[in-house]
């Protein structure tokens, strides 16, 4: 989905984004360990591409943050997240801007209860 994203931005915002976003949100809530890993890598870089000024974006970022908590949860047993690649998917948004900025206070919770490496 990056890779059509890149190749003509204008384009894929236009016709095909909000499907493409449910559809990588969908993967990363019910994906087995490997889609989830991959949908994040892929939403992350999707929105680093298609900019904080997509609509689409700006609609779906509640869905994405909460998923992205949801997948950084620890196992009470391992100590270990879930899915780490949920924290790369939040340095892309980063860099997508402002959008994301009021969210971070309940990111950062969910993001330092792995602790720091």
């Amino acid at each position: 989905i990056p890779q059509l994203a890149k190749a003509d931005s204008d384009s894929f915002t236009r016709n095909s984004c909000q499907v493409c976003l449910k559809h990588m949100i969908q993967t990363v809530r019910n994906g087995s360990p490997e889609e989830k890993a991959s949908g994040f890598l892929s939403l992350g870089e999707t929105a680093k591409i298609i900019g904080e000024g997509s609509i689409a974006l700006l609609t779906e970022l509640p869905d994405i943050v909460g998923t992205i908590k949801e997948n950084l949860s620890q196992s009470r047993k391992t100590k270990k997240t879930s899915c780490p690649e949920a924290l790369l998917c939040v340095a892309s948004l980063a860099h997508v801007g402002g959008a994301l900025e009021e969210q971070i206070p309940s990111l950062l919770e969910h993001i330092l209860a792995g602790g720091l490496s």
